[in-house]
């Protein structure tokens, strides 16, 4: 996805399907974005417990890769627990 300019930007447990053959595939593309080299992005993305601490912060120049990986740690982290790693009603929570 990353190294063809596609970044998911809600990368969470309900979006990630794996098949009988272990194969795993991202679903919903709704707010993913094609990046054409610009570096301010809207700063509405990821479900909040999967947020990246720069997005939270409110920050509009961020890198859409790390923002996905963020996503990534989290979902990998809610697996090997059992439980979201960082819950919340808002952000500030």
């Amino acid at each position: 996805m990353h190294s063809r300019n596609v970044f998911h930007r809600d990368i969470k447990t309900d979006n990630i399907l794996i098949d009988d053959e272990s194969h795993l595939k991202f679903i919903d593309f709704g707010i993913s974005k094609l990046h054409k080299g610009e570096t301010v992005h809207t700063k509405n993305v990821v479900t909040r417990c999967y947020r990246a601490p720069e997005v939270l912060f409110g920050s509009r120049d961020y890198d859409l890769k790390a923002v996905d990986m963020w996503s990534v740690g989290c979902v990998f982290a809610e697996l090997m627990t059992g439980s979201i790693l960082f819950p919340g009603h808002s952000d500030i929570e």
